[in-house]
């Protein structure tokens, strides 16, 4: 059953890429270069170790996210967010570098673990901001996706631990507080748009009593 979720993650992680990558085609999402530039260095560089440590099979997964960041963050770069990084991106993109760095020397495998996915989570922090303030430029049945993939791959562990727990549920998170003003935006937009179909009725019914009245 185990494997059979650690399938299910990759295979779901593999296929959100597709929103995110058709959404900015078509221009609709409109991705992060900061964040997208931690991601695909990270992702690289994990499924590189993974391919040269003859990880086999287990390689897939990490080869899979080395693949959609190297293509999302091409993306990023002609089609993403323009101009000059902002304070706040180049802030992430230090404090991520950092710990790259102390996530590729560190001997130590537990501050290996907190060091890659604390640089994971605050390179996407220009992402999560964006996602707050605007909304509308990001996928949510992309980030939903990646959600999913989570929850597979947790309940693809055998035994948990705070070594074992620590990415999926960290990682989880962030994906939620990226999701979140999604799916709130499009559950607002829905109720407006219902708004907009049922109002106009109201509304001419008020006019006519208001007519009627006078």
């Amino acid at each position: 059953m185990r494997q059979l979720f650690t399938v299910l993650s990759g295979f779901t992680i593999a296929i959100s890429y597709i929103p995110f990558i058709r959404g900015t085609i078509q221009g609709r999402v409109v991705p992060n270069r900061a964040s997208w530039l931690v991601w695909f260095v990270q992702d690289v560089l994990i499924a590189s170790s993974a391919i040269m440590a003859g990880a086999g099979p287990v390689a897939v997964m990490p080869v899979i996210w080395g693949l959609g960041a190297t293509m999302m963050l091409i993306l990023s770069l002609t089609k993403g967010t323009r101009g000059a990084f902002t304070g706040l991106e180049k802030a992430c993109l230090v404090l991520s570098g950092l710990g790259i760095l102390l996530w590729a020397t560190t001997g130590s495998p537990r501050l290996t673990l907190v060091a890659s996915v604390s640089a994971l989570c605050i390179g996407g922090v220009p992402t999560v901001v964006k996602a707050w303030v605007r909304p509308w430029t990001e996928t949510m049945s992309g980030w939903l996706l990646m959600i999913l993939g989570t929850v597979f791959s947790s309940l693809a562990i055998q035994r948990w631990t705070f070594d074992s727990g620590f990415l999926p549920v960290v990682i989880g998170l962030f994906q939620l507080s990226v999701a979140l003003p999604l799916v709130l935006y499009t559950l607002n937009g829905s109720v407006r748009t219902e708004e907009q179909t049922v109002n106009p009725a109201r509304r001419g019914a008020r006019g006519a009593d208001v007519t009627g009245g006078e």
